[in-house]
């Protein structure tokens, strides 16, 4: 009796640990496709850092910069300057169109 039992808990115990590591990597997303925009303050030069340099440059202190404590503004090194002096680009907001109401302040 006391044998059936360990056998049945040691057999549910090695199907859980089977369907964890079947199911464990489906669930998440692949990264999209393309990358995060990046302008040089100094030159001006736009670039893409793709998600996987993103993910490189974000584990190694080396590669990246934090201005100031207070702010969320990472710079990483621009190609051309090869100084810390690209931060993330912000597309412009567009201007409202003709004879739109203005947005509350």
């Amino acid at each position: 009796m006391m044998k059936n039992v360990l056998l049945g808990t040691v057999a549910v115990l090695l199907i859980g640990v089977a369907m964890y590591r079947f199911f464990r990597g489906k669930a998440e997303d692949a990264p999209p496709s393309g990358g995060l925009t990046f302008v040089c303050s100094r030159c001006n030069l736009k670039f893409e850092v793709t998600y996987a340099e993103w993910d490189r440059i974000t584990n190694d202190r080396r590669l990246f910069k934090v201005p100031d404590q207070h702010t969320k503004t990472l710079l990483i090194k621009c190609p051309k300057c090869n100084d810390f002096t690209a931060h993330k680009y912000e597309e412009p907001e567009p201007p409202p169109p003709e004879g739109a109401t203005p947005p509350p302040q």
